[in-house]
Order: C-alpha cells, then sequence, then structure tokens
C-alpha cells in the first residue's frame, strides 16, 4: 500500500513539473517580448515554484519509503511525515539563501521604526478577524484538516507550524520569488499579487486559498514598503502561533465557526472592527514607510567576476 503510495506521488510530481515545463515553452513561444508574462521573466519564479514543490515531494517520498521498509503505523508514522516535511521546509530555506535568491543588504532583517513592528503584528492579529469570517462565509472544502489536526497534536509540528514554516515561506514567496518579480516587472503591484497568488495556491487546499492570498498581499507590501523580511516573518508566526494556541484552547476542535463561538452578530461585529483596524494600520504604516525601490540583482558564484 505504501509503495503504491509512492508510485502515486512520483506520478503527480511528473505530471505537475511537465505541465508546468509546457506552460512556460507555450507562454515563450506566443509572448516572449511580453514584460508580464515572457519566458525570460518568469523563469527564476517557475524554477523557484519547481524547488519548493520538489523539496517537499523528496522529503514525503523519503519518508514513505522509511515507513514501509521499518514498518511503522500510528504516531510513529505520523512523526516521519512531520520530520520529512519540516527537512524539505529546512532545505528551501538553504537553498534560496545560498543561492542568493533572498538579498543580502542590511536592512533585510530590520525592525524599522520603534512603531512599525507592534503596528505590523495589530495588523496580522486585525486581518485575522474578518479574513477567518468572510472564509467561513464561502464554504469552501478542507482537504488538509486532519493533516493540519496531526501538525498541532505533534511537538515537532508546532515547531515547523509556528517557527520554520514563517521564516522559510517568507524567505521564498517575499525574498526570493517577490523580489525575482519586482526586478523584471514595471508594476510592483503586479509583483506583490503574483506572489501572494502562487503563497496561496501552493497550500492546495481550498480552504486556505483566499486567506493565505488576502494576508500575502499584506506581508508582500509591508515587505515592498520596509524592505525588510523580519516583519513578515513576525507576522506570519502570529498568524500560524495564533491557531495553534486557538486549536488547544477550543479542546482541539477545527470545525468551531466564528459565529458558533461568538454567535452570529458577535461575528459579524468582530470582522467589522477588525477590517477597520486593518485600514487604520495599513494607514499608519503607509505614513511610517515609503517604497524601497526595486532590489538589487541577486549575487550568485557565477556571476561575480574575477
Amino acid at each position: 500500500m505504501k509503495v503504491a503510495k509512492l508510485q502515486k506521488l512520483v506520478r503527480t510530481a511528473k505530471a505537475f513539473l511537465s505541465g508546468l515545463a509546457e506552460i512556460l515553452i507555450f507562454f515563450g513561444y506566443i509572448c516572449p517580448h511580453n514584460p508580464f508574462i515572457g519566458i525570460e521573466n518568469m523563469r527564476r519564479t517557475i524554477v523557484l515554484l519547481i524547488y519548493f514543490i520538489g523539496y517537499q515531494l523528496l522529503a514525503q517520498a523519503a519518508a514513505i519509503v522509511v515507513q514501509h521498509y521499518l514498518h511503522l503505523e500510528g504516531d510513529t508514522a505520523t512523526m516521519v511525515l512531520v520530520a520529512a516535511s519540516a527537512a524539505g521546509s529546512l532545505l528551501m530555506g538553504v537553498h534560496v539563501v545560498l543561492m542568493g535568491d533572498v538579498p543580502h543588504h542590511r536592512r533585510i532583517l530590520s525592525p524599522g521604526p520603534a512603531p512599525l513592528l507592534p503596528l505590523c503584528l495589530l495588523l496580522m492579529a486585525a486581518m485575522g478577524c474578518w479574513t477567518n469570517y468572510l472564509t467561513e462565509q464561502m464554504h469552501l472544502p478542507d482537504h488538509h484538516e486532519e493533516l493540519v489536526r496531526q501538525l498541532m497534536r505533534s511537538p515537532l509540528g508546532i515547531v515547523s507550524v509556528t517557527l520554520i514554516a514563517p521564516v522559510v515561506e517568507e524567505l521564498v514567496f517575499r525574498g526570493a520569488i517577490q523580489n525575482a518579480l519586482l526586478r523584471q516587472w514595471r508594476f510592483p503591484e503586479a509583483a506583490i499579487g503574483v506572489a501572494a497568488l502562487l503563497f496561496g495556491l501552493v497550500h492546495g487546499n481550498p480552504a486556505q486559498i483566499p486567506f493565505a492570498f488576502l494576508t500575502g498581499l499584506v506581508l508582500g507590501w509591508v515587505y515592498f514598503r520596509t524592505g525588510s523580511l523580519l516583519p513578515c516573518i513576525l507576522m506570519h508566526l502570529l498568524n500560524n502561533g495564533s491557531s495553534v494556541v486557538l486549536f488547544h484552547l477550543t479542546g482541539q476542535r477545527m470545525d468551531l465557526t466564528m459565529a458558533e463561538q461568538l454567535g452570529p452578530a458577535g461575528a459579524l461585529w468582530t470582522a467589522v472592527s477588525g477590517a477597520a483596524v486593518t485600514a487604520l494600520c495599513l494607514y499608519l504604516i503607509h505614513r511610517q514607510t515609503a517604497p524601497q525601490g526595486i532590489p538589487p540583482e541577486k549575487e550568485h558564484p557565477k556571476n561575480i567576476q574575477a
């Protein structure tokens, strides 16, 4: 059974990569000079996505092989999968740093002006109030509910969700992918939007995609305004960490809606209040920051002149 899972996983990976290659070739031929979808402009972004998904597939395939040959079941098998997922994420984080995809300038982890970090954290908390409400109104299927439940019950899973994922995903989607798009496109709004859309889609879960997309828009905007990944990482950490805390406070239930916990009127007022605080935080952050411009080209050993 586990060998069959591995074979299915490999087939899925091959189908995805071949389809991605066909799309790249198709758009490269029909519009090679288009500033938005030309092959030259999208190549690095697609390569980064392939690496991101590839590391996860490789780690999960290794976990399935270990489970099969060691005959692991139950909690032990789950721990192996969690460890593999964390390892895949760490490999991707190390990759984008060592390959120079993430800028190395001094402000990349700068806290910015004194009130900036508290405002960013308040922004993230306020966003959760209305984005969760909006997502619940869509009634989208949650295909990862059991997987997330297993992660949040495991100490290693909690570390992966609250620490590894925020750091690696911000390095990849804001530090690497958004930077690559900003260097190629004339409109930063397009780069932020596409990076956010990709961030939402890679979650692969209908119930998470809208929330991840909206969150990605705000994280991308904060990064563009500050030039620092530190606020984005802390905001991401707060979002994931609060999910873990709420999961345990509600008796490890993931099916509770805001309306069930606060009542329909309470949930609506919480969402409206959260939207108002979100708008206020965006305004204040906008006043305290300025666009940081186009990031420098990535530094790679083969690009350094002797």
